[in-house]
């Protein structure tokens, strides 16, 4: 049992988070956090909290926390809506853009030293298998 498809994927998550920790910390991010700057970085927009919450998958309780820590470390900004004052709209600063930037190289670094034992074709695989097995999760819902 020890090397079923969940817990192999749940040691490798975990592995994968130690390792990553450090850097998080030196970026003065928490783990959770570049997931929604990568959203904001990706949209090219301001967004709504709901816009955050849906697209990174997230309770809504969660991406507030995690807005209000973003908001003071400096990464975000939140513009009220003149028209209507319970719409607050949320957008990278530059420090924002600069802090996920970082982040980006460093996981194509990660990713590039992880799977440094697999060829092209075998790491075109393995992200095809990972996409699968998210994709299958999501139906079970």
């Amino acid at each position: 049992m020890a090397n079923s498809l969940y817990y192999l994927l749940f040691k490798t998550a975990h592995t994968q988070r130690k390792k990553n920790i450090p850097f998080l910390k030196e970026l003065n991010l928490a783990p959770g956090q570049p997931k929604v700057l990568r959203y904001l970085y990706e949209q090219k927009r301001e967004c709504l909290q709901k816009d955050i919450t849906k697209g990174c998958d997230i309770e809504p309780a969660t991406v507030s926390i995690m807005l209000n820590k973003l908001e003071s470390n400096g990464f975000i900004k939140r513009n009220y809506s003149e028209e209507n004052k319970r719409n607050v709209y949320i957008q990278l600063t530059e420090l924002g853009k600069i802090t996920f930037l970082k982040w980006q190289a460093y996981l194509d670094e990660r990713e590039d030293i992880t799977l440094r034992d697999f060829s092209k074709e075998e790491r075109k695989q393995f992200i095809n298998y990972l996409e699968r097995l998210y994709d299958a999760l999501l139906k079970e819902e």
